[in-house]
């Protein structure tokens, strides 16, 4: 009986010395990171290669903002390899999680470059933009205007015109006017708190709705009509007509002007006429007196940088001339849908994939003769306008899309 008793008293010894040996081996005890001992880069564009180097970090995974889904190029005890996820946001904060909890001081990261923003509206083409400062930006969804104070981050809805919305101008955070499709213009002076009535151009021409705009103070702008009349003001009160396209060259009665540029007493607008819309036409003016040249090729966007130099977009391709448009010659074969020069090496562009299945952002830093591709949109994303100032920028799509830009 003695013998049983000591034999039983060393089993049960055996098992509980085991049972602590297994609990031990299977649950191992992790040791927490305080936090990343280097990460490189700090600053980085979307698809970036970004290295995080530490200890256990083949143990955990990583959490940017809220987005968890990140593709890892390579993860080891010591470092890991990741790409830098499609982000909604310039401010990045990255952490090491392990199961649900942290286990890592936050690295804080910048994002430059194009990365898409929360969409500012459910649904609807974003048709117009226009950015006056870095942080205060104003855009246009059918008759909706809308605003934004943080970046482009949340959007306050100002007004709802009665008619759509076929132009938009602000030239500081206050002094701005909007267009619209029943061919009226207002002005606002608080910032798009309150409108006045401004303007109503000829309604017996259908279509004869402002379609672009350009003011260089609160009293002094041009405006060009859907027909091809170029309005003026110097008081922002009386608008005055000092040109309108022939109407002999309207045939049966098809004309579309879309968009102008003015720099100084320059001013050239784009358009198409003739019985098909066959008829691309350039209107240009110097001092108020007004001459147009038709061309054989589709014309779009025309951009005035200097008082010799101006980027006109001919059959999708970019053309530039020196002497206020008497010549123009054609700079690079990248096909081009729409520009935006800040000056006359710096600017942006818009092209496509073989398929035109979506669009693609591109950049020059030598007046277009090179470009360089910044941000591939996704399939059925589309680029409709563009606005920069100081170190950033905003794009508009269709669909309620907007990119941001953070210069490199």
């Amino acid at each position: 009986m003695k013998n049983l008793l000591c034999i039983i008293t060393i089993l049960n010894l055996f098992f509980i010395s085991c049972s602590k040996d297994n609990s031990t081996t299977d649950v191992p005890k992790y040791v927490p990171l305080k936090t990343f001992i280097k990460v490189t880069p700090l600053r980085v564009e979307t698809g970036d290669t970004i290295t995080f180097e530490g200890n256990n970090l083949d143990r955990i995974w990583l959490k940017f903002n809220d987005f968890t889904t990140i593709r890892i190029v390579s993860q080891q005890y010591k470092k890991i390899v990741a790409i830098v996820p499609d982000l909604k946001n310039e401010n990045i904060v990255v952490k090491a999680m392990l199961s649900q909890t942290f286990v890592s001081d936050s690295i804080n990261l910048t994002l430059y470059g194009f990365f898409p923003l929360i969409d500012p509206v459910n649904n609807g083409d974003i048709t117009h933009v226009k950015a006056v400062n870095e942080n205060i930006v104003f855009a246009t969804v059918n008759s909706q205007l809308l605003k934004s104070v943080d970046g482009g981050y949340h959007w306050i809805n100002m007004k709802i015109f009665s008619g759509s919305i076929s132009s938009l101008c602000f030239i500081d955070e206050n002094n701005g006017w909007v267009g619209t499709e029943n061919n009226c213009l207002y002005y606002t002076n608080d910032g798009g708190k309150s409108f006045s009535y401004l303007f109503k151009t000829d309604q017996s021409m259908g279509g004869n709705f402002i379609m672009d705009m350009d003011f260089s103070s609160s009293k002094h702008g041009y405006l060009l009509t859907g027909k091809g009349e170029i309005y003026s003001t110097n008081d922002n009160s009386v608008f005055t007509l000092l040109y309108a396209f022939p109407e002999s060259n309207r045939e049966s009665g098809y004309i579309e002007f879309f968009h102008l540029s003015v720099y100084n007493n320059i001013v050239m607008a784009t358009g198409e006429s003739g019985k098909n819309g066959n008829l691309p036409v350039l209107i240009k003016g110097m001092n108020d007196v007004f001459t147009y040249q038709t061309f054989s090729e589709q014309l779009r966007k025309v951009k005035i940088v200097n008082e010799h130099k101006s980027y006109l977009i001919k059959g999708s391709k970019l053309y530039v001339t020196n002497n206020n448009g008497n010549s123009w010659d054609k700079v690079s074969d990248t096909m081009l849908f729409n520009i935006y020069f800040l000056d006359e090496n710096n600017g942006f562009g818009i092209t496509s994939d073989e398929y035109l299945t979506h669009h693609i952002i591109l950049q020059t830093n030598d007046g277009g003769n090179v470009w360089k591709k910044r941000r591939e949109l996704y399939d059925s994303e589309y680029v409709m306008e563009m606005t920069f100032i100081g170190k950033v920028g905003y794009v508009s799509g269709y669909r309620s899309q907007m990119w941001k830009y953070i210069k490199d």
